[in-house]
């Protein structure tokens, strides 16, 4: 008879929190998108909600929510419920970095290789980049993802992302996914 040994699953709270994740990070995405414009058009606030609707400015949509939303729950559930804090980041940079790669991926499948171009679509994207993204977040969570070389990536790539969303907010290069459509305009100086 083959004996496997069980599978330790993280408790029952972090896996809970990380799907709850879904429907939260999608209502806050939406939120952020009216936030720069709520805050008076703050320098400060177009680094974390959209300053236009560029398609690069639409992935801040997915990626600050989704930071929040990991370090609200790292807060709330770490000492109680014994979670993980290297598993944690490395699943929540994941998400992070994945949900906007998914929302270029679908965006760019549906505008240019099938020439559609619908609001419903666009929002569809960023439930569609979170339910994914948090469903591989929680796979690696549960996991615990060791290989160094990957986490070493995710880390590094999370804080190149992080950065990239701050300095072209103010320096984006003239290409078609920093270009405002409705205006013609890169960037929150209007350049």
């Amino acid at each position: 008879m083959i004996s496997a040994k069980p599978l330790k699953l993280p408790d029952y709270a972090a896996k809970r929190w990380i799907f709850w994740g879904v429907p939260a990070i999608f209502a806050i995405g939406v939120f952020n998108h009216y936030v720069f414009d709520l805050l008076g058009r703050l320098n400060v606030a177009g680094i974390f909600a959209p300053i236009n609707e560029s398609v690069w400015e639409h992935l801040k949509l997915a990626f600050w929510p989704t930071i929040l939303w990991w370090a609200a729950g790292y807060c709330l559930l770490a000492e109680k419920n014994k979670v993980s804090a290297s598993q944690w980041m490395i699943s929540s940079a994941s998400a992070a970095l994945l949900s906007p790669a998914i929302i270029l991926g679908f965006y760019y499948t549906y505008t240019w290789a099938l020439g559609i171009e619908s609001l419903f679509l666009d929002v569809f994207s960023l439930l569609l980049a979170t339910a994914l993204s948090q469903g591989v977040a929680y796979r690696l969570y549960k996991n615990k993802a060791r290989n160094r070389f990957f986490v070493f990536t995710v880390l590094l790539l999370f804080i190149l992302a992080a950065f990239a969303f701050g300095f072209f907010t103010f320096y984006p290069p003239h290409i078609p996914l920093f270009r405002d459509p409705p205006t013609g305009t890169y960037g929150i100086w209007a350049g």
